[in-house]
């Protein structure tokens, strides 16, 4: 603590870090009172120069406060800048909790194990370092902060920055993740495990590989491929491209599986499967499958034994049925209800056309009708169902043209009880036949040996 002593015997002192001042005041004759400049004027002479605080100042004159010891100045100290930061726009720590209804039960198929993010989307923001602010003692020495430090730019994968470095996006719609110091955006999701209750179902629009199985009563639906390592039980499956299942399935009869593309496995036990592309594995068996583009069951055991195996194109297996003369049903092309369908979808193509024609003439021309709001909603409603219904009508006739040379081709034995039918002709199997392919000629089936 340092002390001085004015020529009234007044005594100022202050802490060794001259952070805060003290006056005792020393009364003086009745005749000669202090004013507030006057206490001013003699801290200054005690070199105390900054944090006067005025009002400590006029209380003392008011209360008249002699001989006691009294806080009139304080010094400010310096604040620290902030080292720069950056702020995920995502949950960087993402723990997989199951979702909770409004009922108060709990839904373990619904965990979130990921976070997701759009293209462009903003994922991190850069906050740069700040300098501080600078402090002071009484005396008016300047004690200086101690400055932030930036950071550099982070890195990752399918990320960009802004060109001023304070803003990150996202260059893909994906899989986003924090870890060791990146940001990690991916359209390809990773299970590690089993899909099951502990991971929840997966709706992911990239592509997913699971390394493990996908246990009964899970769903996985992606936008991209799936690939599963281990057994599929009874779930359901769906994907927007295609499917590989490389310890195939066995689904109890309550396996759904679909998709836009080609679905490749190693087996399909008792599942439903249907792919616009092709069907390809090394045993069907007890399964409803249809393969648009076609039905392959390749390998040495290769065999359809049991359901029914659908195709437009054609379908291919080393044997067909068994020694058991298990009922296996194939048929390739189209029959007579597909006939029927695309007739009704172009009748009812040509009917909502022409109710499309009063609905414009009449929304071009009754302005002021009162339904009028009613007619314009119903016009959209009934162009968007045309362009349904038209898509669909394309579809079929793609079909049709898929479906003009179709065949059944078995390498090895098809065997008694197996039936096989093309288009709308059906043939029973009543004993065995070797390396043969099975082709309409003349309004019939008939059976070609290779």
């Amino acid at each position: 603590m340092q002390r001085l002593t004015d020529q009234y015997g007044n005594i100022i002192a202050y802490d060794d870090e001259g952070m805060t001042a003290y006056l005792t005041l020393q009364r003086r004759t009745e005749d000669m009172p202090y004013d507030l400049s006057e206490l001013k004027d003699i801290l200054r002479n005690a070199n105390v120069k900054h944090g006067v605080d005025d009002d400590a100042l006029i209380a003392m004159l008011l209360e008249e406060k002699y001989g006691v010891p009294t806080v009139v100045a304080k010094g400010k100290l310096p604040e620290d800048g902030k080292d720069g930061y950056f702020e995920f726009l995502f949950n960087t720590n993402v723990v997989a909790h199951p979702k909770q209804n409004e009922d108060g039960s709990v839904d373990y198929k619904d965990v979130c194990i990921y976070e997701t993010v759009q293209k462009d989307q903003k994922v991190c923001v850069y906050h740069k370092f700040t300098g501080g602010t600078a402090g002071y003692s009484v005396t008016g020495q300047i004690l200086m902060p101690k400055k932030g430090r930036d950071l550099p730019p982070i890195k990752g994968a399918n990320l960009r920055m802004s060109e001023d470095g304070m803003e990150y996006f996202s260059n893909i719609e994906g899989k986003i993740e924090y870890k060791n110091g990146r940001i990690e955006i991916s359209n390809v999701l990773e299970i590690q495990g089993d899909v099951d209750l502990t991971t929840g179902n997966i709706d992911y629009r990239g592509d997913v590989v699971i390394k493990g199985a996908v246990r009964s009563g899970m769903s996985v639906k992606v936008g991209g491929t799936l690939t599963v390592n281990g057994i599929v039980e009874g779930a359901d499956l769906s994907s927007e491209k295609g499917i590989l299942l490389r310890s195939g399935v066995v689904g109890g009869n309550d396996c759904h599986i679909t998709c836009e593309g080609d679905v490749v496995g190693k087996f399909i036990e008792s599942a439903r499967v249907f792919a616009k592309g092709q069907i390809k594995c090394n045993y069907l068996l007890n399964s409803d499958v249809t393969g648009r583009a076609g039905v392959v069951v390749e390998g040495r055991k290769a065999c359809i034994i049991g359901g029914r195996t659908r195709s437009f194109t054609f379908v291919k297996t080393n044997n067909l049925g068994n020694d058991a003369d298990v009922p296996t049903w194939v048929h390739v092309g189209v029959d007579t209800g597909f006939f029927s369908r695309l007739s009704e979808l172009q009748n009812m193509k040509e009917e909502l056309e022409t109710k499309i024609q009063v609905y414009e003439e009449r929304v071009h021309t009754e302005f002021d009708a009162p339904d009028y709001d009613d007619m314009v909603a119903e016009l959209c409603k009934t162009v968007d169902f045309k362009v349904e219904v038209a898509a669909k009508i394309t579809e079929m006739r793609e079909t049709l043209s898929q479906a003009k040379d179709t065949f059944i081709t078995v390498f090895g034995t098809a065997y008694p009880n197996s039936v096989v039918q093309i288009d709308n002709i059906t043939s029973s199997l009543t004993r065995k036949a070797d390396h043969v392919t099975f082709r309409i000629r003349e309004n019939m089936i008939k059976t070609f040996t290779i």
